[in-house]
């Protein structure tokens, strides 16, 4: 498969600060056989080729035969392992959001944490102003623990969706995450994130730079303190400025769909222990 389109739409939206900052975000293409998906750590704004995994996806559906424990460091211990043997080369490892990319039926798939779409994630109403901006097509995932049971949630809204439909959803907004966006093709997926990102900001008063420098000024500490953490990747590397910067911009924007809504401390917590969170913390700093 060449993976030249992967790699563009990659560094396409890799380079753009405002959709993507640090190692955040992933990406993925597909056949019937094989999915190429992103290496956790890697960055999308300079990623080649030779930074996805490609994984098999007959091994990748078997998982959802298997039975798992219920504690969950077990579980998420034995889901690792077999995601890590579902790969085709073992350079690598792959995006903890593979499964979600697999289940997607669409060609490509592009998961990223605007700025403009965490403003709706991250905020009280945002669901609302979600199915009132987009249609009732999308879908809408609540604060949820992430690896397995995520992926799990996922698989069922997406076959529901289907049945409901008739029709495969091409949006999933995640709730303190981001949004993936599936399509057949490349320029699909820029038409879909496009309209995302035009629709939200006309529902934004941009002359919000003085309340952003006022925030920015009181550190992220107080920040922190008065607002709570957005996202995984606002509390894997938090004091970060440029994340800091992110985090005030959401709590400024959502202020426009209910005022803003951190991640539930059970989430917080989750991710704190979360061995895949550490390692991608861990490649991101060596880069």
């Amino acid at each position: 498969m060449n993976l030249q389109e992967l790699v563009d739409i990659s560094n396409y939206y890799g380079s753009d600060e405002e959709i993507v900052l640090l190692g955040g975000g992933n990406t993925s293409v597909k056949d019937k056989d094989y999915l190429y998906v992103k290496a956790s750590g890697t960055s999308l704004k300079t990623i080649s080729a030779e930074g996805f995994v490609k994984m098999s996806r007959a091994k990748l559906v078997q998982i959802w035969t298997k039975d798992y424990p219920l504690e969950v460091k077990a579980r998420e211990a034995e889901v690792l392992a077999d995601l890590m043997d579902a790969r085709e080369t073992d350079e690598k490892r792959p995006s903890v959001e593979t499964f979600l990319h697999d289940l997607f039926p669409q060609k490509y798939v592009v998961h990223t944490h605007p700025t403009l779409v965490n403003a709706l994630t991250c905020a009280k109403e945002g669901e609302s102003w979600a199915k009132r901006l987009f249609g009732e097509d999308l879908l809408w995932i609540p604060p949820t623990m992430p690896g397995y049971t995520l992926a799990s949630n996922v698989r069922t809204m997406l076959a529901q969706h289907k049945e409901s439909t008739g029709k495969d959803a091409n949006i999933l907004f995640m709730a303190n995450h981001g949004v993936f966006v599936a399509a057949n093709d490349v320029e699909e997926i820029k038409t879909i994130m496009d309209n995302i990102l035009d629709t939200i900001k006309k529902q934004i008063d941009t002359k919000t730079e003085e309340k952003i420098n006022n925030l920015l000024s009181i550190g992220w500490d107080k920040f922190a303190g008065k607002y709570g953490i957005f996202t995984p990747d606002h509390y894997v590397y938090r004091g970060n400025e440029k994340l800091f910067e992110d985090s005030v911009k959401i709590a400024v924007y959502a202020e426009f769909f209910g005022g803003s809504q951190p991640m539930p401390e059970w989430l917080t917590d989750f991710i704190a222990d979360w061995e895949v969170e550490n390692y991608r913390k861990k490649q991101n700093n060596q880069e």
